[in-house]
């Protein structure tokens, strides 16, 4: 990263082959492009997704102490697609509907991405 990026730490609410909604603390505004990461469980360790994304809309919590954003992913690998339907059809399968998936993301923000 460079000093004009800015490291977000962020919640994946829900995910999607094509895009993600976030829950962060800080607010990124629509047309905001990101390099979103995200850690899908494999049998033994955690497989690492990196995607450039674009912000299409924010809106607050009922607390108003977070930021929920709606990213699309921006030419993510098809291998990527891949693995994020089977993380999402297995946790179908487990029955798994009412919080899917709410895993912890890392979510970097820069002006500078392509």
């Amino acid at each position: 990263l460079n000093d004009n990026e800015n490291f977000i730490s962020a919640e994946t609410i829900n995910i999607s082959v094509s895009g993600a909604k976030l829950r962060a603390s800080s607010d990124i505004g629509p047309g905001r492009k990101l390099l979103f990461e995200f850690y899908i469980p494999t049998d033994d360790d955690y497989l690492k997704i990196a995607t450039n994304a674009i912000v299409l809309w924010r809106d607050y919590d009922s607390s108003k102490e977070n930021v929920l954003i709606g990213i699309s992913f921006i030419h993510m690998d098809d291998k990527y697609r891949y693995y994020i339907s089977l993380f999402i059809r297995d946790r179908l399968l487990e029955g798994d509907i009412e919080d899917m998936p709410s895993e912890k993301t890392t979510t970097f923000t820069s002006d500078m991405i392509g």
